[in-house]
């Protein structure tokens, strides 16, 4: 008898011990799971989150008129052609990864792939009407309309030199790569394009200083 009630007894305090760590989540954060949830690899609301099927990382994604745009930085590690910010894996969350053009152009999800001109343009068409200064201005006010740019900067590859200065508030650049590029009048060289939101400027454009640099990578649903 003695033996049957202690099992019981320990039946019972298992129960209890998992029903309170079952239900020990608010119903804050119940919601914000069911929503995870619910828009996982469903782009047919505003934004939502897709899996990266090669190594299983989740992204945050936003729809900016008709593009759907990731709205973290790539954290694909490829096997050649990028970096971790100040070489920490640890930081790899906060800023993605920063890649080689080359390496770029190859390390999109399946199904999404490096902005293209029309991209571009249309872009900074929907966020400043074609005015780059105005698109700089909508991306502040509107909280980077759900593209959580952040103010990465880019890595010297000669120099082994992160330009990042998030020290200073009107400094540095939120940047990514491109898919498009053209042929220097001078050195005859391909020179491919990156976009950049410029914080001393105030201006969102493109530009095609290369200078063996690399940048963040975001990517658009194809």
């Amino acid at each position: 008898m003695h033996k049957r009630l202690t099992t019981f007894n320990l039946l019972f305090l298992l129960f209890f011990i998992m029903a309170n760590i079952i239900s020990c989540h608010t119903p804050k954060e119940i919601a914000h799971k069911s929503e995870q949830s619910d828009t996982l690899n469903d782009f047919s609301e505003t934004s939502g989150y897709f899996i990266d099927e090669r190594d299983g990382k989740r992204y945050k994604w936003v729809r900016i008129g008709d593009q759907i745009w990731m709205a973290e930085n790539l954290a694909y590690q490829a096997d050649s052609g990028c970096v971790a910010f100040k070489h920490k894996n640890s930081k790899v969350k906060k800023y993605g990864y920063y890649y080689s053009w080359e390496t770029a152009m190859q390390s999109c999800p399946k199904g999404w792939h490096l902005p293209s001109k029309e991209d571009i343009k249309d872009l900074i068409q929907k966020l400043g009407n074609s005015d780059y200064y105005a698109a700089f201005d909508s991306l502040k006010k509107n909280n980077d309309f759900g593209l959580n740019l952040r103010r990465t900067g880019y890595y010297n590859v000669k120099k082994d030199e992160f330009c990042v200065y998030y020290k200073f508030p009107y400094l540095g650049e939120a940047l990514f790569w491109t898919g498009y590029f053209e042929t220097s009048m001078v050195s005859g060289e391909l020179e491919p394009y990156y976009f950049y939101k410029q914080y001393f400027w105030r201006r969102a454009d493109v530009g095609n200083f290369y200078n063996e640099c690399y940048y963040p990578v975001r990517c658009v649903k194809d």
